[in-house]
């Protein structure tokens, strides 16, 4: 693949933004990786990150760097993050244009 495209947006920026800052170490990006699990096949994962890996995917949004694999960006291309907060949680949410189910929590898909 030789062309990732990925969108954040504002509040998703703001969110990865603050985590950086916070963190206690120099941190270099916000990884997105599709990992086995969940009740359908797959599901997100979220790390900060100290350093990236051969063949990533790196995008640079202003403040804020995305870090992905190359295997997670064909199941992550052309999605949209946002960071959405409710009554009694806050939480990233992706719009995945590629998966084909996912499962009632919204937590993994396939």
């Amino acid at each position: 693949m030789t062309n990732f495209e990925l969108h954040l947006t504002d509040s998703a920026k703001d969110q990865v933004q603050k985590l950086m800052a916070e963190a206690e170490c120099s941190i270099v990006g916000l990884r997105i990786t599709v990992i086995s699990g969940g009740c359908v096949g797959y599901k997100y994962n979220f790390t900060l990150e100290r350093e990236t890996d051969y063949g990533d995917f790196i995008l640079n949004m202003g403040a804020v760097t995305i870090i992905v694999d190359d295997k997670s960006a064909l199941l992550l291309n052309g999605s949209t993050i946002d960071y959405i907060r409710e009554v009694m949680s806050a939480r990233f949410k992706i719009t995945n244009p590629n998966l084909q189910i996912s499962c009632g929590c919204g937590e993994s898909f396939g």
